[in-house]
């Protein structure tokens, strides 16, 4: 599923190449696709589609994330588990996702680990 509506990928990676607040950036990301959400839902849209949808926009902001914090290393993954998991996720879920890592890896990875999650918190997700 690509959706340039529902999460302009090049529009926050330029955002934030400008020098804007990563957390500005990605809140903002959430809640246009949060709008266009509810507005298919106004429309009609098949809630099996939406939460799908939902699914999808949560999997490209935190993909965006993942990389902006510089933990895209070998040793590294991040996996979404539960209804998430599954590709099936409702407004106002928290995110349950995995965090798998090499324990030999350095340990200057972990700050950027904890300013991922703290991004996470930081834009309104929850995770779990």
């Amino acid at each position: 599923m690509q959706d340039q509506q529902l999460f302009d990928r090049e529009g926050l990676l330029h955002s934030l190449k400008a020098g804007q607040s990563p957390v500005v950036v990605y809140k903002g990301a959430l809640a246009r696709g949060d709008a266009d959400l509810k507005e298919r839902f106004a429309r009609g849209d098949p809630v099996k589609r939406l939460v799908a949808a939902r699914a999808w926009l949560i999997d490209q902001v935190l993909r965006a994330a993942w990389e902006t914090c510089g933990l895209s290393a070998k040793g590294l993954a991040l996996a979404a588990v539960g209804g998430y998991g599954r590709g099936e996720l409702h407004p106002g879920s928290d995110i349950d996702i995995t965090l798998l890592i090499d324990p030999e890896l350095e340990a200057g990875l972990h700050p950027r680990l904890e300013s991922f999650l703290a991004l996470l918190w930081d834009i309104g997700l929850e995770p779990g």
